[in-house]
């Protein structure tokens, strides 16, 4: 595990947000990911998504740039992120939020954000 002086848990800061121009329609994520003076952006898009899958592609994406255990605090604009992944949806698609037809797709989405942060012993905070 990677500790700062301290001892503690480093603090990774990460930024996302997703949209798309019409829904479904092209869309795009972008992620800022801070780390002391370190700071690094990717971003990405598909010509047919959703609002959603960007807003949690962009989770995906900045949590997948992450090398170690870490302290994370992740903001987003998006309350179907912060509270798919705070309260816990399930794969199965028995306790998910939202609609329509990419209702269990996002599901699962969000289910390996889940997996893939208690995988990493990592602490998690996310901010709407």
């Amino acid at each position: 595990m990677s500790k700062n002086n301290d001892g503690e848990l480093k603090e990774v800061i990460i930024y996302t947000d997703g949209g798309c121009i019409a829904n479904p329609g092209p869309g795009g994520y972008g992620v800022v990911l801070l780390y002391g003076k370190h700071r690094r952006e990717i971003s990405g898009g598909y010509r047919l998504t959703t609002n959603n899958r960007m807003e949690l592609m962009a989770a995906i994406e900045g949590l997948k740039l992450l090398k170690e255990p870490c302290r994370v605090k992740l903001y987003s604009d998006s309350r179907y992120v912060v509270d798919g992944i705070s309260l816990g949806w399930r794969k199965d698609g028995k306790k998910t939020i939202g609609g329509g037809q990419n209702l269990r797709k996002q599901s699962i989405l969000i289910y390996g954000i889940s997996c893939w942060v208690n995988a990493r012993n990592m602490m998690w905070n996310s901010y709407g």
